[in-house]
């Protein structure tokens, strides 16, 4: 009763030894303590793995642990019951329904649904450590559909949660790269404490410790054998080798370097494995899957050969249940009828059968060398189940397959008492051997600080044995440090009186600056008030040369409505009045009309040539469409030579000048037009009298 006293005693001293540990802020104090942790935790977990290792050895027999899968929360499983709960560790317990019984089964380990991926991996890291020393190891997932084997052995790559599969071939990797660097480090001090300086290569290389690891994966699928890393899938045969040893021929074994090599081999391998959704998973496997991970290893000759087989079985499933058909049935049948020759096999090892019947199934026949207890072989069946009681029975037949299994190799033990109270042992024996671990490490811990207080007490006394041989050299010192005090004050009090001139510059600068800045915006608010008003004053303008356009256009038409109904009555009357007496008694006739004609196209020949002369002087490119021009304005062509006139010829000198002027040169321009007009036609009367005369 005094024990547990004792040990919270011990551990209350060691955390607050710890805590003053840091509460003195020490790097390197606090450095030397974390690796003294670091390296006694390793120590206490390769001591705790090796003991383990030693009872699985005296054992002899297939370890068996249990994982209970979480319950699903979901609408359709609201009426599932939870039927399987854990007991303790090593024990757990089925709720029978027909019986109101409950019934315990007792396993070397029991994960209950709250466990995670890297605990379940810490209690088969051992197997680890073994497959590195040369031993043939086995870890095999057993369990219905849907219950978690893949996830157990695989995990989820995209959450981070990996399986036992690459936990344990990082483990591997771990250990041999850390037997590969303390082989480096004693070949190295070797050399450093040599006093021969020709060193022997062959000898170096015959003691620096190598390692090399080949994976394979393949599949059983419909009782055949695929290979899942070969280009091809062929179907492979199984042969049995003179040495007793199963081999598949023709595997594809690809040799790793980096974790991430077998990362990559795992991701090319699990996307060619057979897959398929029924109503009691989305993603069943429909396949046996078996990865084979191969280890060499050692120092010149002396090599050892380890083989890890990692097997994700295929989940038993009831075709009533799972509602699959074509070929999912077929392949549910396969799945069955192996498993069924796997519980054949387990059956007849734990009656110690005369004949084992391994080659019933391509699945038992390639596990002989994990299921027969060969010598240095070591097996681990994870049973995963389910805790819901719509899985009762696949569950019950679960546990019960894995407890035949478990009692294979164990003599007379048949009881599951017996194997709880050797796990009580167990558990005892690894009590006291972390009791006494516990007591080594305070006591090494106690001898470190006794060690670092004699070394600190043994350089104060020496600090102080320096002092007093040179406290004749302070004096000076101090002299130095005052002139080297005084040099700086001088010195900050001019760099000081510097940067404070600089200050009052920087605000000159400021100042200048904004009234710059408001001289600027000023600047930009007159400039936006004139461009405003200038874009009014263009407005105007437009409109005003819009209204004189406009007013151009008018008299124009008018003009020439006029003319023409002049031409149409001067034409008129000699057609209507042929006899008609003028009024000198005269009589007018067609040769007027043509007289007349002639006339008005040699005026138009004339401006045409006058209009011309004009744009060849002042536009060039105008002159080239004259014939449009004279089209357009036909009719109007004295208007348009005034026109051109006037815009070639008048002063441009300012714009508001032409706005206020407009309106008079529009009128002027149109009584000249009527007088022009006027005189034009005085003059054609007078022609035709003068022809009928």
């Amino acid at each position: 009763s005094l024990q547990p006293m004792m040990d919270m005693d011990m551990d209350m001293e060691e955390e607050s030894r710890i805590n003053k540990v840091l509460n003195t802020n020490d790097l390197s104090l606090i450095s030397t303590e974390l690796t003294q942790m670091t390296n006694q935790t390793l120590e206490l977990r390769e001591h705790n793995a090796s003991l383990l290792g030693k009872i699985m050895k005296l054992q002899e027999n297939i370890q068996v642990c249990c994982r209970v899968r979480p319950q699903i929360t979901s609408i359709e499983q609201q009426d599932v019951k939870v039927v399987v709960e854990p007991l303790s560790e090593t024990e757990v317990g089925c709720f029978d329904s027909r019986t109101n019984l409950w019934k315990s089964f007792a396993f070397d380990k029991i994960w209950g649904p709250d466990v995670q991926q890297h605990e379940v991996f810490r209690d088969v890291e051992p197997l680890a450590m073994s497959v590195v020393e040369g031993y043939n190891a086995c870890i095999l997932a057993y369990g219905q559909t849907g219950s978690g084997k893949t996830y157990t052995m695989e995990g989820n790559t995209q959450s981070k949660q990996f399986g036992i599969s690459q936990r344990t071939i990082t483990k591997i990797f771990h250990l041999l790269k850390l037997k590969e660097q303390h082989s480096k480090a004693n070949i190295d001090a070797n050399i450093n404490s040599s006093d021969n300086v020709s060193i022997n290569t062959t000898t170096t290389s015959q003691s620096l410790f190598t390692f090399s690891i080949e994976v394979g994966m393949l599949e059983i699928y419909n009782e055949e054998v695929y290979d899942l890393l070969a280009a091809s899938k062929p179907s492979r045969e199984i042969r049995l080798l003179k040495n007793g040893q199963v081999h598949v021929p023709d595997l594809t074994m690809e040799p790793v370097k980096t974790l991430q090599d077998v990362m990559d081999l795992l991701s090319r391998g699990n996307a060619s494995r057979s897959t398929a959704s029924t109503n009691l998973n989305e993603h069943s496997s429909r396949s046996h899957m078996m990865l084979h991970v191969q280890v060499t290893s050692g120092m010149g000759d002396m090599r050892n050969e380890g083989n890890l087989f990692l097997v994700d079985l295929a989940g038993s499933e009831r075709v009533r249940k799972s509602e699959v058909i074509g070929q999912e049935l077929k392949e549910a049948r396969h799945i069955n009828k192996s498993l069924s020759a796997l519980g054949d096999v387990m059956e007849a090892l734990d009656r110690k059968a005369s004949h084992i019947p391994y080659r019933n199934s391509k699945l038992t026949y390639i596990l002989q060398n994990c299921l027969g207890g060969s010598k240095g072989s070591k097996t681990l069946m994870v049973v995963t189940v389910c805790p819901g009681s719509n899985s009762f029975h696949e569950t019950q037949c679960a546990l019960q397959f894995a407890t035949r299994a478990r009692r294979i190799n164990l003599g007379v033990m048949q009881r599951n008492v017996t194997s709880k109270n050797l796990e009580e042992k167990c558990k005892k024996l690894n009590r006291d051997v972390k009791l006494l671990s516990q007591a080594k490490e305070r006591a090494e811990k106690l001898l470190t600080e006794l060690r670092r207080d004699h070394h600190r007490i043994q350089e104060r006394l020496a600090s102080s044995q320096e002092c007093r041989t040179k406290s004749h050299d302070e004096t000076r010192t101090v002299g130095i440090l005052r002139k080297s005090n005084a040099d700086m004050t001088a010195r900050w009090q001019k760099e000081k009186a510097i940067c404070e001139s600089k200050v009052m510059e920087l605000d000159k600068c400021q100042k200048e600056l904004r009234k710059s800045q408001q001289q600027l915006r000023r600047a930009s608010s007159d400039r936006d008030h004139l461009a405003k008003r200038l874009q009014e004053k263009e407005s105007i303008l437009h409109e005003m040369a819009q209204d004189l356009r406009k007013a151009k256009d008018d008299t124009t038409a008018a003009s020439v409505r006029a003319r023409r109904a002049e031409i149409i009555s001067s034409r008129m009357s000699p057609r209507n009045h042929v006899h008609s007496a003028t009024p000198n008694g005269k009589k007018f006739d067609k040769l007027s009309l043509f007289v007349e004609t002639e006339n008005l196209n040699e005026e138009e020949d004339t401006v045409r040539q006058k209009i011309l002369v004009l744009l060849r002087k002042h536009d060039l490119p105008k002159a080239k469409r004259i014939d449009q021009i004279m089209e357009k304005y036909k009719g109007c062509e004295q208007n348009l030579l005034d026109k051109l006139r006037q815009k070639y010829q008048r002063d441009t000198s300012t714009a508001n000048a032409t706005v206020a002027t407009a309106a008079d040169d529009r009128k002027k321009r149109s009584l000249m037009r009527n007088e022009l007009a006027l005189a034009r036609h005085k003059k054609r009367i007078q022609s035709r009298r003068n022809t009928t005369l």
